[in-house]
């Protein structure tokens, strides 16, 4: 049974007027309440909205889709009022396009998760810098202005390796 719960705003608030370069961090603790140790632990994104806020323009487009990169911090809580790690930060998702994340992409460092374990995560949300030239008052085909998407988070995990019991 996973869980999340927000620390600070979380996953409550929307992100609004972000502009090539903005980065928006929303904490969230996960929590294995069932009664078997987790592994593989992952997440993917459900995203709907502009094109090109969530897939990579190619030539002539050259538009940069938002990215998601997950955090972890281990043996410690994050501040969400300043970004800071009490603990270990690790990498578990590098920043990657909303596309790129329709399927599930386990954690690198911390995949596992015991029986009413808690993993205290930072997820970075970021509108990569880029430019982008409007001719004569109209902007590009393929452009982020005045765009939006709509973000769903999936947490994963799959029971613990199976065992056997001699009695």
């Amino acid at each position: 049974t996973l869980s999340s719960a927000n620390t600070g705003t979380g996953f409550t608030s929307g992100i609004s007027n972000m502009a090539p370069g903005d980065t928006v961090n929303r904490y969230v603790t996960l929590t294995n309440g069932g009664t078997l140790d987790a592994i593989s632990l992952g997440m993917k994104v459900n995203a709907t909205g502009t094109a090109s806020l969530i897939t990579d323009g190619t030539t002539p487009a050259t538009n940069k889709a938002l990215t998601v990169a997950v955090y972890s911090c281990t043996n410690g809580t994050w501040t969400a009022a300043t970004g800071v790690c009490s603990g270990t930060t690790n990498t578990e998702i590098a920043a990657t396009s909303l596309s790129a994340l329709t399927t599930t992409v386990n954690f690198a460092v911390k995949n596992t998760l015991a029986t009413l374990g808690t993993l205290n995560l930072k997820i970075e949300t970021k509108l990569p810098d880029q430019n982008e030239t409007t001719a004569n008052g109209v902007p590009p085909t393929w452009t982020v202005q005045n765009g939006s998407a709509t973000l769903s988070y999936l947490f994963t995990e799959a029971q613990r390796a199976v065992a056997t019991t001699n009695s």
